[in-house]
């Protein structure tokens, strides 16, 4: 396979996110870019003959992947009970494989300066498809769930917050013209903000300074500070302009400041998250042997709390949804797999690989409390990044100009 046919691939199967939608409803959702993912693995296998399987990486992570689904199995066999999300979230997991095996393949073929220019892209193409179907909510992003248009083609607000997080991170760390770098910043930023979701904002702003003081020279670290206070000033400057001042404060009073009200404690803060940990740790206590090493299925996190009546289909810790789901084997796997990125990271640190050291450590501190990859919509992109992360040492890390 050439460059142009990888190229047109990678391009269809990310643009299905932007143009995402349901295409059959039921039991469980199928979505438009399930559909392309498919169709993109069936193709690329095809042209390749065979060759997008003869991978390390990929055999490995198809053993992990057959291994969740076997335990699946085995719990509903056992206990009979949430069949449909069980087999809905196991689909889910061969989606996250069909995404990984691709990228392995993709980044044989395609520069990282390409992948990175396209996910902007289709970042940008996201924002204006939430600009042209609500236009109404363009500046308060974050309304009632049942409104958002962003749950319907990339899993909800704080999955969008997430695309738009990664694609600042790029736009920071790779670009090279200025004028640029800080445009698309400040707009990622400021769309960020508008999102109100709290994971996102909190999870770059550590990104930002954490990849700063990684950096070798410290000639990032020095860029943030300087026009932090640009950034700042040209935000506060366009809400006053477009009269959303007054509700952007009000907003931010309730969404991030609330804490320090005495009426509000922690855990209502966070939306009861300290109690649901308390409860499914509880639960995983309580659990068989069986289910302690192997797992309760990937679709067994659908509980109602006792004591506040919440329903919980997550725990929103993704090494906790993965304890739970598929226990203490694979999760062990997991965490030694992201030593292995870190330790790489750390061993063979320079300016060339920060934008990627940068995606590592925002990604994975939203996923603290965004579990995306359990998403059906776009569950899959991470473990397109985690292809980047693995292979760091063997990418094209030219910048643009």
């Amino acid at each position: 396979m050439n460059i142009s046919i990888s190229k047109v691939s990678i391009s269809i199967l990310l643009l299905s996110l932007p143009l995402n939608f349901i295409v059959l409803s039921g039991g469980g959702n199928i979505y438009f870019s399930t559909l392309i993912l498919i169709i993109q693995f069936l193709t690329v296998l095809t042209l390749s003959q065979g060759g997008l399987l003869r991978n390390k990486g990929v055999l490995i992570s198809m053993i992990i992947f057959a291994l969740a689904i076997l335990i699946t199995g085995i719990n509903i066999f056992l206990n009979g009970l949430l069949v449909n999300s069980q087999i809905t979230n196991s689909v889910i997991y061969i989606q996250n494989f069909l995404g990984l095996a691709l990228m392995f393949y993709y980044i044989k073929h395609i520069s990282l300066e390409f992948f990175f220019k396209l996910f902007i892209i289709i970042t940008l193409l996201s924002i204006f498809r939430i600009v042209i179907e609500e236009p109404n909510h363009i500046f308060k992003l974050s309304v009632l769930r049942g409104e958002r248009i962003e749950s319907l083609f990339l899993a909800g607000v704080n999955t969008f917050a997430v695309f738009c997080g990664l694609s600042l991170v790029i736009s920071f760390f790779y670009i090279k013209n200025k004028f640029l770098r800080i445009f698309l910043s400040l707009f990622f930023f400021l769309t960020i903000i508008l999102t109100m979701s709290r994971g996102a904002l909190i999870a770059l702003i550590f990104t930002l300074f954490i990849t700063s003081l990684y950096d070798t020279n410290r000639r990032t670290f020095n860029f943030l500070i300087k026009y932090t206070v640009v950034g700042v000033m040209a935000g506060i400057l366009l809400l006053v302009f477009t009269g959303k001042m007054e509700a952007i404060i009000e907003l931010l009073q309730n969404r991030f400041f609330s804490v320090f009200n005495k009426d509000t404690t922690l855990d209502s803060f966070f939306a009861g998250r300290f109690t649901l940990i308390e409860y499914v740790l509880q639960v995983i206590n309580d659990s068989s042997v069986f289910q302690f090493f192997f797992g309760h299925g990937n679709g067994s996190i659908d509980f109602t709390i006792p004591e506040t009546g919440q329903n919980f289909k997550t725990t929103h810790l993704v090494v906790l949804d993965i304890l739970f789901r598929n226990g203490l084997i694979i999760t062990i796997l997991y965490l030694c797999l992201l030593g292995v990125i870190m330790h790489k990271f750390l061993k063979y640190r320079n300016r060339d690989k920060i934008v990627l050291f940068g995606l590592f450590v925002f990604f994975h501190l939203e996923l603290l409390v965004n579990p995306m990859i359990f998403s059906a919509q776009s569950g899959w992109i991470y473990f397109v990044f985690l292809v980047l992360f693995l292979n760091q040492n063997r990418l094209n890390m030219k910048k643009t100009q």
